[in-house]
């Protein structure tokens, strides 16, 4: 992120995220936790977290190469 404009694009397309994606997400990549303490914290399983994951990490990148 070398630019103030790319900061504010991924902030819009973190908030187009689905609101459990984006929470997976940032738990994840932000804050380092593990898919099974994710699952834990948000009372879904490992799995879900894996998928979801997978999910917004594809939709991030979709988003960005679209702009």
């Amino acid at each position: 992120m070398e630019t103030r404009s790319d900061i504010d694009q991924l902030d819009r397309i973190l908030n187009d995220l689905p609101p459990l994606y984006r929470t997976v997400l940032l738990l994840r990549k932000r804050d380092g936790y593990s898919h099974a303490d994710i699952a834990e914290k948000l009372g879904i399983s490992p799995h879900t977290v894996h998928k979801y994951l997978k999910r917004a990490l594809s939709a991030c990148r979709t988003a960005w190469e679209e702009d």
